[in-house]
């Protein structure tokens, strides 16, 4: 048989939050009360001795009867059976939850489902941080080998154009040098 955390802590005179934080560390589910199991792992936990509290519906009252002798008639008192606390209560009307185990129920269904959902997001962020990562480590890899190439590009093709100029210089040279060899024109000699 289950019964309520509060109805636990009260007939044993512990603190509600102390029992609460207990539970949470012993793994003992508190949503539908506390069964037989749990509520004496509690009671070792905090070493106290279960409190015996008399059920006033099990309790039955004899009729009292009273003989004092054959001077006196017999007296007997009935005492009602059935009783209602609505003549002990004020005007208030008292709302109460209909469901509350199916709302807990239902919560932690929705609490657990939604921290199941962000450790899913939160799994799927890392992931994405890190393929970003490794892309931005790739991007800047390739940016630095690239750098370096159009350095070494610059640098050669500085030096070949150099070489080429300088080829081109002793081809203009050679060139000269053999045409100077030459006859020369036939304007020049109509004119001489």
């Amino acid at each position: 048989m289950y019964i309520s955390l509060t109805k636990f802590c009260r007939d044993n005179g512990i603190p509600k939050t102390s029992v609460f934080t207990r539970c949470k560390e012993l793994n003992i589910d508190t949503s539908n009360g506390l069964d037989e199991s749990a509520r004496q792992t509690l009671l070792n936990e905090f070493n106290v001795q279960p409190i015996s509290v008399e059920d006033p519906s099990s309790r039955q009252d004899p009729a009292i009867v009273v003989e004092v002798g054959n001077h006196r008639s017999a007296i007997t008192y009935e005492v009602p059976t059935r009783y209602s606390l609505e003549r002990f209560r004020s005007d208030r009307t008292r709302q109460a939850l209909s469901n509350p185990t199916e709302f807990v129920k239902s919560l932690g269904d929705v609490v657990g489902g939604l921290k199941e959902a962000m450790d899913a997001a939160e799994i799927a962020q890392e992931e994405e941080l890190q393929q970003i990562r490794r892309v931005k480590s790739s991007t800047v890899a390739k940016l630095n080998d690239l750098q370096m190439r159009a350095e070494r590009y610059r640098m050669k093709s500085d030096l070949v154009s150099l070489m080429q100029n300088n080829e081109l210089d002793e081809l203009t040279s050679a060139a000269n040098e053999i045409q100077g060899l030459g006859k020369p024109q036939e304007e020049d000699s109509v004119q001489a």
